[in-house]
């Protein structure tokens, strides 16, 4: 199929000769034309460029402006990479937006393509910019993720805003498992696109006492060696030329399997080089900890594990590695599959079954079709092949009929409660999209719970609860049939908190104005946007000891919370934790002590630094807060670089960090105007900093640094380490 064009051009650029069958369906359905579609195809099948082609047909028609909105951050990144090189062949100009607290509104309105979450899509409609119905193309990337009862709502706020706000906008929605998908496409008023066609073939079975059996009923023996039937399959795959995922339900097993496998790396197939190389990088980038000293270790093995608990650096370490060969095996949580596109020759479900709320529960058919869907890599792989684990008291065949041949679960809306439509007519209140009943109802009816409910009269009734919830709590005042916003109120949905979260930090900080680190960093923790550590039963006593000895210091204090003592509890371990972070206490230590992860310290810290900056801006509204505002600025600074106050003006210098500035603070260099004093022999002479990292520092700094010396030209060529 030739194309014409900018779409043409696009295709050039990328040395594209030929269209998949289901791109080219997009094309005839009317892609090029601004028909709203709905694409459910398969993993690999070449979807985000159907997208880079509907926005090169309506840039070149002279429309402005398109958004790709994705679920995750690690996903935003990956396509950030393919549009700066869709900008850089069609002279667009590319802008992604992820976890920024105030968004760069100037930045977006010039630019032609915005890449963000989810969640910062939904940040740019509640400000209601007057870009905003200027966008011509608005993708939905992953949009199975509707019946996510966390960002499902996000999506259908997204896409019903858009629909009433900017009618004229052509809708895509992607993704690779949609059961219901005339239902959605209807939704969507959209083409429907749907295909089974793969870059390369899938083969789905069933592993157990060595044998495979597939679907198709054919049957692929595997030689039992180790007695652990993943351990088996994977030495199996390996033998075969191909890397393997194999996929767990909990961080501990991933590091327990990944040790079992590490132990047989004689048996793997890995380029040991490589690995070795891989191994050094990943404990040289980061933090040395017992974790990630494990983590090098399994990678110099051609063995790594991958989840949540690990730091996004670690993580990004671990995918490039087994990009590059180095690593032939990873043993991952299901966060992988829904991150970034990392296929893999096998993918292993060793656990099909979790425990949710003490129960051992299979995971959907939906779930499951997203981890095979990682099976196979386009360029690499003849066929790709997804085998699930048999326990010993399974049936291979109801196995089989039940994941492989069964279509997934349909996509259902996730908006009826209370606590999600609060959030959600608060947002159209305060945006000014929609402030009377009936242009309420009617955004409220372009959502997809609308679309599939049975009884109009129940939305109706929801709707009107929620809103008075809202005015009840001084969020949203009515006056002669029309709803406006207060300050709170205002700020609430600018600030994407939940209004209870707003109430609450509101109330106590009025009723408690307490400059206390301590005090802030528990009340933050105790609203139902916060992240917290798990209490375990050996903390209790420990934890109400804390309490006893720091009664004076907390905001929130425990008596009105004698019935939800879990939760209080949580809150005051993750201030615990999150006063070791600003007070230096080593990741290493931390990680110990509150059973964490660097991940999870770090999801922690950045939702806290949303919070305390929440709370500085609250705090402004108030006489008796008022001076609350620049304590909890300087407080929400410290929580990002996790250091004291006396470092911070250093912890500012790009690539200096909390563990640098310390120790150039140890050295004398307790200022930005006493470092540029400084030459790179002497940083260098610092632990950690070596010539590249000096010349960078001094040259932030306006230091003119001539030359390089042939100690820093062999640190660039990576001869030298950065210690």
């Amino acid at each position: 199929m030739n194309l014409n064009g900018k779409p043409g051009k696009l295709l050039d650029c990328l040395g594209i000769r030929k269209l998949y069958p289901p791109q080219e369906k997009t094309v005839e359905e009317g892609l090029l034309k601004g028909r709203n579609l709905l694409v459910a195809t398969p993993t690999a099948s070449g979807k985000t460029l159907v997208a880079a082609l509907a926005i090169a047909s309506q840039v070149e028609r002279g429309v402005s402006k398109a958004f790709y909105t994705v679920p995750l951050r690690s996903i935003a990144f990956e396509k950030k990479a393919f549009f700066e090189a869709v900008g850089r062949c069609l002279g667009y100009r590319v802008e992604t937006i992820v976890g920024d607290l105030e968004v760069p509104e100037r930045k977006l309105a010039r630019a032609d393509i915005i890449i963000s979450t989810y969640e910062k899509m939904d940040s740019i409609i509640r400000k209601n910019p007057d870009y905003l119905s200027e966008i011509s193309v608005g993708v939905i990337d992953e949009l199975h993720y509707i019946s996510d009862p966390k960002r499902g709502p996000i999506v259908e706020l997204i896409v019903s805003a858009l629909k009433y706000r900017a009618p004229q906008i052509q809708l895509l929605g992607l993704s690779a498992t949609v059961s219901n998908a005339a239902e959605i496409a209807e939704w969507l008023n959209a083409r429907l696109v749907e295909s089974t066609w793969r870059p390369v073939p899938l083969l789905q079975g069933v592993y157990k006492d060595g044998v495979i059996r597939y679907a198709n009923n054919r049957e692929e023996p595997v030689s039992q060696k180790t007695g652990v039937p993943t351990l088996d399959l994977v030495i199996h795959a390996s033998r075969k030329g191909g890397q393997s995922i194999v996929f767990v339900q909990s961080r501990r097993k991933a590091v327990s399997l990944a040790r079992k496998i590490a132990v047989k790396h004689a048996l793997l197939n890995y380029d040991r080089k490589t690995s070795k190389e891989a191994a050094h990088k990943l404990l040289e980038s980061t933090d040395k900890t017992e974790l990630s000293q494990l983590l090098s270790n399994l990678v110099s093995k051609g063995v790594a594990f991958h989840h949540a608990g690990l730091s996004n650096q670690q993580r990004t370490l671990v995918e490039n590695a087994f990009r590059n060969q180095a690593i032939n095996v990873i043993v991952a949580t299901p966060t992988l599959a829904a991150g970034v596109n990392l296929p893999a020759r096998y993918v292993i479900i060793d656990e099909y079954v979790r425990f949710e709320e003490g129960y051992r529960t299979p995971i959907s058919v939906s779930e499951y079709k997203q981890l095979a869907g990682r099976a196979g890599r386009p360029g690499y792989d003849e066929t790709g092949y997804a085998i699930i684990v048999a326990r010993p008291s399974d049936d291979v065949e109801d196995l089989v009929d039940y994941y492989i041949r069964r279509e997934p679960e349909p996509l259902t809306s996730k908006l009826a409660n209370r606590r999600v439509l609060r959030i959600i007519l608060l947002a159209l209140i305060a945006s000014g999209l929609a402030r009377r009943p009936d242009g309420i109802d009617r955004l409220i009816m372009n959502t997809l719970y609308a679309h599939q409910s049975q009884s109009k009269a129940v939305i109706g009734f929801i709707v009107k609860e929620s809103l008075r919830d809202l005015e009840k709590w001084d969020m949203v005042t009515r006056s002669n049939d029309l709803y406006g916003p207060t300050r709170l109120g205002l700020l609430t949905s600018l600030l994407y908190l939940d209004p209870l979260s707003s109430r609450f930090i509101a109330e106590n900080l009025r009723r408690k104005p307490l400059k206390n680190s301590f005090g802030i960093l528990h009340l933050v923790s105790m609203t139902d946007d916060a992240q917290v550590v798990r209490v375990q039963r050996r903390d209790i006593e420990e934890l109400y000891r804390v309490i006893d000895e720091r009664y004076s210091d907390l905001i929130v204090t425990p008596e009105k919370y004698i019935d939800e003592e879990a939760r209080y509890l949580q809150a005051v371990k993750t201030a615990l934790l999150l006063e070791d972070w600003i007070n230096e206490v080593a990741m290493d230590e931390i990680e110990s002590k509150y059973n964490v992860g660097p991940g999870d310290v770090s999801s922690i810290v950045e939702t806290s630094v949303w919070l305390v900056y929440s709370v500085s801006r609250i705090s402004k509204l108030f006489p008796e807060t008022q001076e609350l505002s620049s304590y909890t600025r300087t407080l929400e600074e410290r929580l990002k670089y996790g250091v004291k106050e006396e470092v911070l003006e250093l912890t500012r210098i790009k690539g200096v960090g909390r563990v640098r500035a310390r120790l150039l603070y140890q050295h004398g260099y307790k200022s930005v105007a006493e470092l540029r004093k400084a030459s790179i022999e002497d940083l260098v002479r610092i632990p950690t900093i070596g010539y590249i990292v000096a010349r960078e520092i001094l040259g932030q700094l306006g230091v003119n640094v001539e030359g390089m010396s042939e100690k820093e030209k062999k640190e660039r060529e990576g001869i030298l380490s950065y210690t």
